[in-house]
């Protein structure tokens, strides 16, 4: 049986060779049903996409929302940052203020925080990441710990402001401007290479920088002393007394009253000395301690 087929016939209006080509019939039905396959596809497609379109537009929406509470998550975070580190500057101030009022054997409640008990920490900043409602709760919490932390010291204070002499021949001031090179405790001699209580704080400083008085005193000393070189004691009363060695110079004299943020000498290296600082004590009773207990300005 022969193939059906369609002839095409192509011809010109004018003068020209006609052309015809034949294509099979099964040619003919297979385009035709691609055709249709493309159209329904194309159909499915838009109608799909129409449909899609309201989504999309409600995606773009929580995309922009979770931009936004990422946003304030943030800021959330590095409010409770901010307020966690005030809160460790008030418990390391409360703690100093502490150890102030030990000095004339305490004030009578000022040992013990507000209410009652031991103060509770501050919580952890470690929250899961988007849970937003966790992170809220914490802020309230910190900030609440944060204004306890205030109270408490702001009474602290006030108990203590009642005692000017006091606090005015409290050491809490550093003896001058420089960074801490050697802390409190036990250390290996610079010099002898043994292991030796370091007694005081040294506080590295450019030759010849001012070394002032930390608080209220007479002079006890002023004088050359082995190992201390050039030093000054100064005793404040209470059973207190501050002593400032290595000094280049020495601007007071023995017996001579000072006030606190006086010039009492001049950075140096001399005595036991690797180069130029001052070597800091707080003496309480006769024992020393460490004299970052007392000094109420920033480390």
């Amino acid at each position: 049986m022969a193939q059906s087929v369609y002839t095409i016939v192509i011809a010109s209006n004018g003068v020209g060779p006609t052309r015809r080509f034949y294509v099979p019939a099964s040619w003919v039905k297979c385009a035709a049903f691609l055709a249709f396959l493309f159209v329904l596809l194309s159909s499915t497609v838009a109608i799909d996409y129409v449909g899609l379109l309201p989504k999309a537009r409600e995606h773009q929406q929580l995309t922009a929302e979770n931009r936004d509470l990422i946003k304030k998550t943030a800021t959330l975070r590095e409010l409770l940052q901010f307020k966690n580190a005030e809160v460790g500057k008030f418990k390391s101030l409360i703690e100093k203020l502490r150890n102030i009022t030990s000095l004339i054997g305490g004030s009578g409640g000022v040992d013990q925080p507000l209410g009652g008990g031991a103060a509770r920490e501050p919580a952890a900043l470690s929250t899961p990441t988007g849970e937003s409602l966790s992170i809220v709760l914490l802020a309230e919490e910190t900030l609440a710990e944060a204004r306890k932390r205030e109270q408490e010291m702001a009474t602290m204070w006030d108990l203590l402001s009642d005692r000017q002499s006091f606090l005015a021949a409290t050491p809490t001031l550093r003896p001058t401007n420089g960074y801490f090179s050697s802390r409190f405790g036990l250390r290996i001699h610079p010099i002898t290479r043994r292991p030796l209580l370091h007694a005081g704080v040294d506080i590295a400083a450019p030759y010849g920088t001012q070394v002032i008085a930390t608080a209220d005193g007479v002079i006890s000393y002023a004088g050359y002393e082995s190992g201390y070189g050039n030093v000054v004691s100064i005793d404040h009363g209470y059973g207190v007394l501050t002593r400032y060695a290595h000094n280049s110079k020495i601007f007071v004299r023995t017996g001579q009253k000072v006030r606190r943020w006086d010039a009492i000498a001049a950075v140096g290296s001399t005595g036991h000395s690797t180069g130029p600082h001052v070597h800091y004590e707080v003496i309480v009773k006769g024992m020393p301690v460490d004299p970052m207990n007392y000094i109420l300005q920033d480390d």
